[in-house]
C-alpha cells in the first residue's frame, strides 16, 4: 500500500493539473478504508475540476461509505448529470437501494412481511 501511495504522489507533484491524477490519489486511500483522507483529496480535486465526473463519483463513495447518504447520492447524481456512463448508473443504483443496509439487516426470504406487502412480487 506505501508503494502505491507513494507513485500515486510522485504522479501528482509531477503534473498537479492532471484531473485524473488528481482523482487517482483517491486510490489508495479508499482501499485503505481511509475515507476521510479520499474526501479531501476529492474535494481537492473538484475544487481544480468541478465538472469532473469520477471526482464526484469517488466522493460520493466516500461520503456514503462514511453514513452520510443523502449527500452522497446527491454527488453520485451530479456526476451523473454530468456523465451517465453505465458504471456510475448502476453505482447509484446500488447504493441507492443499499442506503439503509449499512444501519438494519434486510430480510430476504421470500416469506418476509416485505415481499408479502410488495405489490410486484410473484411465488414462483
Amino acid at each position: 500500500m506505501t508503494r502505491l501511495w507513494v507513485e500515486m504522489k510522485l504522479a501528482q507533484q509531477l503534473d498537479p493539473v492532471n484531473p485524473s491524477i488528481n482523482v487517482d490519489v483517491c486510490l489508495p486511500y479508499i482501499l485503505a478504508r481511509q475515507f476521510d483522507q479520499c474526501i479531501v483529496q476529492s474535494r481537492k480535486a473538484l475544487e481544480m475540476f468541478p465538472n469532473f465526473y469520477i471526482a464526484r463519483m469517488a466522493f460520493g463513495m466516500a461520503l456514503f461509505e462514511k453514513g452520510d447518504y443523502a449527500t452522497s447520492i446527491e454527488e453520485l447524481q451530479k456526476a451523473k448529470a454530468i456523465k451517465p456512463t453505465p458504471h456510475l448508473i448502476g453505482t447509484l443504483g446500488y447504493l441507492t437501494r443499499n442506503q439503509g443496509a449499512k444501519t438494519k439487516r434486510i430480510n430476504c426470504s421470500p416469506n418476509s412481511k416485505s415481499y408479502q406487502n410488495d405489490a410486484t412480487w410473484r411465488p414462483i
